[in-house]
């Protein structure tokens, strides 16, 4: 009902992830509990993933899961289908118990191929059999399974889930009534696994090169090109990734991919065995005590599947520990959006059905979800929500909505959204201009934080993929993409809670008393925003819109439009709950407007009705037509409908029967233009009719099955309900579609208005069904006289009331909030028709006399001292009179201070901080320090954007062969984005502009850059001991690498460290002097006075990403409610605190030529994780330079082909000519760091070709 519904002929099954597993709880800090809300979660290998890289924490996991189908030739049409969700459910809980059962891993192989093999040997086959009749008899209720051998750990969320799954497992069981039978059903699956492969050949073709493995292989991306598709195409031809050892030839059909409630299911032709993988390790030389090396004898052909068995032997042990003390998993088959306002009610149902093609009403279960705050209940409010890339398929404002207010209350708490975008170069900042309204905007009227949007800063990689599909744009889209003619590039960005802060009452006794920092927005500048974000939710409603641009790619972003007028009505509802501002006002300004904007030239005003219903529902603003007290004065006529009615409501639903040989043109229509067009409903007056009218409505129910009434309501109006048909558009019911309609509609012509099924005009829609369907795109068509078509009845059908659109969101308007003592206030201010924040006005207002007195007097200067981009000390005379706290980062350089002494507020006026901007430096990786809470307990740092790592889990790499490692030359130097790599040359070159200089975080970079070379032995002379290094102090921070590890979780590499700031106090130590004497050779990092400070703003970040300790009561963090960052070279303070000095495991670190090295690490040095610090696609193009280049050079084939082949970039040689041992390594090129070669000959002859596309890394 949220969100558009959409014909859905064809059902493709995508049980395998395409992206490679995150961890879910790496924005935790350690020791704090996850309760993780997984939306679109697919396979199960983000859950083992995050059992392996986070082993301490207690985690609890509601999982929706929701698949997604690409139908048809346009690869951005997207659907959804409740059978695709309950086989993946199906599926999932059959791995979690073999799993569980498996506790000697006596069948891991055989675990291994039931879930990832399209064809089973015996003793995989005989295992799922077993395991399907063993879950078959603990299924016969919900709380059945509740009290039999898995429900302490897995359950589920409702009976209906239950129900399904239990039907699914009874398609897994092969038939033992007769030989016959049992023949049957082989034959049957026989004959869908060569309908899917057929499928795949038709529209992809015999081979095809996907690019989707790099992301898989992160770091070393590179080397996987070729890999992965010869894999894949193994799978596909023989059933399986890797043959088992321990079992028969694989000859059975897996059921576990082929079976569902609806036999029309086929596998998805684009669907990849192993991506779900991290296959670095493959690629990547690692130490022999790395937990997941494999054996040196593993044959080259078999090492990618190999690794990924590995893998889930690994995860899978630690999933097997997790689940018996500390982990639970929660599971519901239903639509994300249904499933989130669900979540949002107080009661156990927001009077929703499961999904748009059903018609039974999403209810939990009473026993977990009858409180949202009671001990033993079921969370409805989470520390992490990942929605996979729902984005993409149900719309940005569409997810934001239902998931915002399920977000935990903390400023740890994350919510993860992702886009697959076409490419990086600038599809995710187009993408984000599609929603009317730029992110940062759109946060803060959420009241949330787009962290990475304010850093540009991230320590997850992107590079390999982004460079390789920058490269390889301009290739043919079909080879390039493998399926759908296009590659997709993933980009998620992290959503936050605002930081906590106290509030300003000082003399509150409430621990739970924080400030509140929504923003104020003045009704004209509000309105305007309003009005622009519905304008893009509705554009495929603007004929003169769609008309200005008919290239395909622009078609193709209305072709399956996300939002309808119940999205609208709930977006709106909830900013209202987030948003200060005179909102009555608001609503009639913004349906003014929407009225005004009404024309012939637009579809927009057809669903004039819709809106008002919808707005009403959802408590916004109701019509005269609307109040049931005014609808006797708007009858003209009797309704034959209602005439038997013992009350009339406002607003009815009207439910039709569409006959199954009206569907013709949508079934039969040729499979490359089917597409998934969108449906709609029509009220219009009759053609006789004096004044002609029409309603559309775009909020509908679907399903197929049977009719038969059921009661009535209580107040004695009828009731229907609908018995579903599970095979849907491949069985013979009719199709039944219900929409609701204001009552009064009726009375215009009771019998004689037409009421007609069809498909929304869209651009898409009307190109591939005008011939079939005619313009109108008209599938069905009656009048209000028919009662075999047509039924009236209050609610919809299955339903005992009308949906609950305010679920989960207050009533009350939002309002500035005040105390004892102070009140702060901020005001946003929005440009005119560009709808994006330019500035934010922060006033606080003082109601103490005594602080009153104290502002009033003249002789007391005020100063505003800005500690953060976030947060500002106001002081009066010589006292902190408070702190001024801003939701989005502000450039304090460009502030204005208003000083009302007589009113008695001071008032902050700076426009947004830009994360491109001079001063950039200072905002990195930020720490939040929370207050000492009231009652005495302690809340930890919060690192806000770096994500927290185990680096004990993590394989460490093996630098002794450096050529061996060559590909980490190109993925360090990726960290600088395009704009960074020209303000590098610039100033290598000496053409910098006047009064200008290189950016603080491009010298930085340049230092890691330096730090991993020099480490790794890859360029210059190689070193364990490092400094950073200042003209004037010498070295200022001595950082002692343990060692080089393989991230991956964020697709990067990782120096494992000791650092030792040096301060006065530390020289003193006459230890410390040896052994900074011992340090030689030591290799220095040169850094500037505002590099210095850039690292040691960075260093309690870099520290706290790894913590594996506490902090102490007397932590100097929490002492200070803040990370002192020191300001000048010879500052005694260092930015680390003290809980983490010394806290190593035994031999962390062994230099033999270091004296008193034991003793420095236990007294001054911290343990840090340092990486490459990249760029975010959102905020600036970072891979573009690859493409720019190409263009002028000698085309992407030729270069691709080069780096893949990771040689020489000349003759191929992949060593240095005439050299032996660990210097024969390849030669780099210094400049842009990506071009290889075995002499300087061989790059002189490649000069003329590369140096159209080399530029300064």
């Amino acid at each position: 009902m949220l969100r558009t519904t959409v014909v859905n002929t064809l059902n493709y099954f995508y049980p395998l992830g395409n992206t490679p597993a995150v961890c879910l709880t790496q924005d935790l800090a350690p020791e704090q509990s996850a309760t993780i809300l997984l939306l679109g979660c697919g396979d199960v290998r983000n859950i083992l993933f995050t059992t392996f890289a986070d082993p301490v924490k207690h985690i609890d996991v509601t999982c929706c899961d929701i698949e997604p189908a690409i139908l048809g030739g346009l690869p951005c049409l997207q659907l959804y289908d409740l059978e695709k969700k309950l086989t993946q459910i199906a599926r999932n809980v059959l791995l979690f118990t073999l799993l569980i059962d498996d506790d000697k891993n006596q069948n891991l192989e055989q675990i291994w191929d039931i879930y990832y093999h399209l064809r089973l040997g015996k003793k995989s086959f005989d295992l799922l059999q077993q395991q399907a009749r063993k879950l078959l008899n603990l299924l016969e209720s919900l709380e059945g399974w509740t009290n039999g051998t898995y429900g302490h750990a897995l359950r589920f969320c409702d009976t209906r889930t239950v129900a399904r799954v239990r039907t699914i497992y009874e398609g897994y069981c092969l038939p033992q009534s007769t030989p016959e039978a049992e023949k049957s059903w082989r034959e049957q699956l026989e004959l869908m696994f060569e309908k899917a492969k057929k499928t795949k050949k038709d529209i992809v073709g015999e081979s095809s090169i996907t690019m989707t493995g790099v992301r898989s292989a992160a770091p070393a991306g590179i080397k996987a090109i070729q890999d992965y598709p010869m894999v894949t195409e193994r799978w596909w031809k023989s059933g399986v990734a890797i043959q088992n050892p321990r079992d028969s030839s694989p000859e059975v059909p897996n059921p576990t991919f082929l079976v569902s409630l609806n036999q029309a299911l086929t596998l998805h032709y684009g669907l990849e065995p192993l991506h779900g993988f991290p296959s670095a390790i493959c690629y990547v030389p690692l130490t022999s005590a790395s937990t997941l090396r494999l054996p040196d004898n593993t044959p080259s052909a078999e090492r990618l599947a190999s690794s990924a068995r590995l893998q889930f032997g690994v995860w899978g042990d630690s999933f097997r520990k997790a689940i018996s003390d500390r982990c639970v998993l929660r599971f519901c088959v239903a639509d994300a959006l249904a499933f989130c306002h669900t979540l949002q009610a107080e009661g156990c149902t927001a009077h929703l059905a499961y999904d748009n093609w059903t018609f039974d009403p999403l209810v939990l279960d009473s026993g977990e979800y009858h409180s949202r705050t009671e001990a033993g209940c079921a969370p409805a409010r989470f520390s992490v929500i990942d929605t996979s890339n729902l984005l993409d398929h149900l719309g940005p404002l569409n997810m934001l909505t239902a998931t915002a207010p399920l977000l935990e209350p903390g400023t740890s708490s994350t919510l993860y959204t992702e886009m697959l975008v076409q490419d990086k170069t600038s599809n995710a900042r187009e993408r984000v201009a599609d929603l009317g309204a730029d992110l940062r905007t759109l946060a803060l009227l959420f009241g949330l934080a787009p962290i990475g949007l304010w850093t540009n800063a991230t320590a997850t990689s992107e590079a390999d993929e982004g460079m390789l599909e920058a490269a390889m744009g301009s290739r043919d889209s079909a080879r390039l993409g493998g399926v759908g003619g296009s590659t997709q590039s993933r980009t998620r960005l992290q959503w936050k809670h605002l930081p906590n802060h106290p509030a300003l009452d000082l003399s509150s006794n409430d621990p739970k008393n924080f400030l509140d920092l929504r923003i104020s927005v003045n009704t004209p500048q509000l309105v305007q925003t309003l009005f622009q974000i519905y304008k893009t939710m509705f554009r495929h409603e603007d004929v003169m819109e769609l008309m200005s641009n008919l290239e395909l790619r622009h078609l193709s972003k209305t072709a399956n439009p996300y939002y309808n007028r119940a999205s609208l009505a709930a977006l709106l509802k909830y900013l209202r709950s987030q948003v200060i501002a005179e909102w009555e006002s608001v609503i009639m300004s913004l349906l003014s407007r929407i009225e005004e904007d009404f024309s012939p030239m637009s579809l927009c005003g057809n669903y004039a009705q819709e809106l008002y219903l919808y707005f009403h529902l959802a408590g916004l603003f109701t019509v005269d037509t609307l109040v049931e007290s005014k609808l006797e004065a708007l009858t003209k006529n009797p309704s034959p409908w209602l005439s038997s009615w013992n009350s009339k409501p406002s607003l009815v639903c009207i439910t039709m029967e569409v006959p199954r040989a009206h569907l013709v043109p949508l079934t039969e229509a040729p499979l490359e233009t089917r597409g998934s067009p969108p449906l709609c409903m029509n009220v219009t007056s009759s053609r006789a009719s004096a004044v002609q009218w029409s309603n559309s409505f775009s909020v509908i129910q679907s399903g197929f099955g049977t009719i038969k009434m059921f009661g009535r309501t209580e107040k004695g109006n009828p009731q229907l309900e609908v018995i579903g048909d599970p095979s849907c558009w491949g069985g013979t019911s009719n199709l039944i579609i219900s929409f609701f309609t204001p009552t009064w509609i009726l009375y215009q012509e009771p019998t004689t208005a037409v009421v007609s099924c069809g498909l929304q005009p869209t651009a898409y829609a009307t190109m591939a069904y005008k011939q079939t369907l005619g313009l109108e795109l008209c599938i069905f068509t009656t009048t209000l006289a028919d009662r075999s078509n047509l039924h009236v009845t209050e609610h919809m059908p299955n339903m005992t009331a009308l949906p609950n659109l305010e679920a989960g969101v207050s009533g009350e308007t939002a309002s500035s909030p005040s105390s004892k003592a102070f009140q702060q206030s901020v005001t946003a201010e929005i440009s005119g028709s560009h709808t994006y924040v330019t500035a934010l006005t922060n006033r606080i207002t003082c109601f103490s006399e005594a602080w009153k007195d104290k502002l009033a007097n003249k002789a007391n200067a005020v100063q505003v001292q800005f500690k953060t981009p976030l947060t500002a000390n106001i002081i009066i005379g010589r006292e902190l009179w408070c702190q001024m706290h801003f939701p989005s980062p502000v450039a304090s350089s460009q502030r204005k201070v208003r000083i009302a002494r007589k009113s008695s507020y001071i008032e902050v006026l700076a426009p947004l901080w830009q994360p491109l901007g001079a001063d950039n430096a200072s905002f990195v990786f930020p720490i939040f320090v929370p207050e000492k809470l009231r009652d005495g307990s302690i809340s930890p740092p919060i690192n806000y954007n770096l994500p927290w790592i185990n680096l004990d889990v993590l394989p460490t790499i093996d630098i002794s062969a450096p050529q061996k490692i060559d590909w980490l030359v190109t993925h360090v130097s990726l960290a600088m984005s395009s704009r960074e790599r020209k303000m590098r040359e610039a100033g290598i070159a000496g053409k910098l502009p006047p009064g200008t200089q290189v950016d603080t975080r491009v010298d930085m970079k340049d230092g890691l850059f330096s730090l991993f070379m020099h480490y790794s032995g890859l360029q210059g002379q190689k070193s364990d001991t490092f400094g950073l290094w200042k003209d004037v102090g010498g070295v200022q921070i001595i950082i002692l690498p343990s060692a080089l590890k393989l991230d991956l979780i964020n697709h990067t590499v990782i120096l494992d460290c000791a650092v030792v700031p040096l301060t006065e106090l530390t020289m003193r130590d006459a230890k410390v002097q040896r052994f900074c004497a011992s340090l030689q050779p030591l290799m220095q990092i040169n850094v500037t006075h505002d590099e210095l400070i850039m690292w040691k703003s960075i260093l309690p970040a870099l520290a706290e990403r790894c913590r594996s300790w506490k902090h102490q009561a007397a932590c100097e963090y929490l002492s200070k409610s803040s990370v002192p960052v020191p300001e000048f070279e010879k500052d005694s303070r260092t930015p680390l605190c003290s809980c983490g000095i010394g806290q190593f495991l035994k031999g962390f670190l062994k230099i033999p030529r270091l004296q008193h090295l034991e003793y420095v690490l236990k007294k001054y040095a911290t343990r840090a994780a340092i990486s490459p610090i990249f760029a975010i696609p959102y905020v600036e193009d970072c891979f573009g330079f690859v493409n720019d280049k190409i263009k002028e050079n000698e085309g992407p084939d030729k270069l691709v082909q080069k780096i893949a082949n990771g040689g020489c970039f000349t003759c191929g040689r992949d060593r240095k000519k005439n050299a032996t041992g660990d210097s024969a390594e390849l030669l780099t090129c210094s400049r842009c760091k990506i071009a290889r070669y075995c002499s300087a000959e061989c790059q002189k002859k490649d000069w003329k070709d590369h140096k159209r596309l080399c530029t300064t890394s």
